[in-house]
């Protein structure tokens, strides 16, 4: 974010006030990936695998994310399967374009983020009295 914002100034590219919003975006990204990061924490503790197969997975999913091409190369309904999807083109429209995301695209975030944080404390906390014995 620090760095988008020392590159907008050096460019002299248009500041709009909805850069406020950004928060927003950047808070569901957060939670969003701690919510995964304690997926893969539980299951990295018993499946060693999973360290190697983790960078697969982030080419894969960096591949599946439009962030440096546009939405229209790949087929949209499969784009946006992807929770990342959303977040970023909320972040893009608050930054970039000067807009406000609409309330539709805040609340399947809002679900997306929720559905991964739950599942991910409730597979960290189902499995911590177990990561020692695996360990």
């Amino acid at each position: 974010f620090t760095a988008l914002m020392l590159v907008m100034v050096a460019t002299r590219a248009e500041l709009h006030w909805s850069v406020i919003l950004s928060v927003i975006p950047l808070s569901l990204l957060m939670l969003l990936s701690l919510g995964i990061g304690l997926i893969l924490a539980a299951l990295t503790v018993k499946f060693r695998d999973i360290m190697h197969l983790y960078s697969v997975f982030t080419t894969v999913l960096l591949y599946l994310t439009p962030v440096i091409y546009p939405m229209s190369i790949w087929l949209e309904k499969v784009v946006l399967l992807n929770p990342l999807t959303n977040i970023l083109m909320m972040f893009r429209d608050v930054m970039i374009n000067g807009l406000i995301f609409d309330v539709w695209s805040l609340v399947i975030a809002i679900v997306e983020t929720a559905f991964f944080l739950a599942l991910g404390l409730y597979v960290f906390y189902k499995n911590q009295d177990q990561f020692i014995l695996n360990i």
